[in-house]
């Protein structure tokens, strides 16, 4: 081992002076090893920079592969949302296909109903009116029958006032039993 002289400033002398008391170690001591040292900064300088380097080759490809992940994910899903979206579309138009053949079935049921209470509406105002007719027709008869009894009556009187004229004038002529059945067939007797 060679030996060398170094000329530093006192300034620069005193901070060595600090860092090998702070090493427990003498000046000289400290300065062989700060001289071997030196290389060991750029080595460690190296390595920091090729694990760096590396840390960001890795980094950027897991960039690149989450990237692809997420493009591919997101693609899935679009087409996912795609299908989801047409199917939900086709379950939309089934269901107001049902509900427009529901309404016409509906509607046509209301209508056939609707036609059913007017036959039935104009039936039974038949039914009243044919029931007004025979009510007048029978309110007629009765005032017919009423009147033919009546008549009944009346002629009664008079074929009961005639028999009597005819016993009375019978018994007086002396005329035989024929002319009084014929007088009785006469009046309805």
């Amino acid at each position: 081992m060679d030996q060398i002289t170094l000329r530093l400033a006192e300034d620069v002398l005193a901070s060595v002076e600090e860092e090998a008391e702070e090493s427990d170690t003498t000046r000289t001591e400290y300065l062989r090893d700060v001289v071997e040292s030196r290389n060991e900064g750029k080595k460690i300088r190296d390595s920091y920079e090729e694990q760096l380097d590396s840390l960001r080759r890795e980094h950027e490809q897991k960039v690149n592969e989450l990237e692809s992940q997420h493009e591919q994910k997101l693609s899935e899903l679009k087409a996912e949302h795609e299908q989801e979206v047409n199917r939900l579309e086709e379950k939309v138009r089934e269901l107001q296909a049902e509900h427009e053949q529901k309404v016409n079935e509906l509607e046509t049921e209301h209508e056939q109903e609707v036609s059913e209470l007017r036959d039935r509406i104009d039936a039974l105002r038949e039914d009243r009116e044919e029931k007004i007719r025979l009510e007048a027709r029978v309110d007629q008869l009765e005032r017919d029958l009423k009147r033919v009894r009546e008549e009944r009556d009346s002629a009664k009187a008079r074929y009961n006032e005639a028999q009597g004229k005819l016993k009375v004038r019978n018994s007086s002529d002396g005329q035989d039993d024929d002319s009084r059945g014929f007088l009785a067939r006469l009046l309805g007797r």
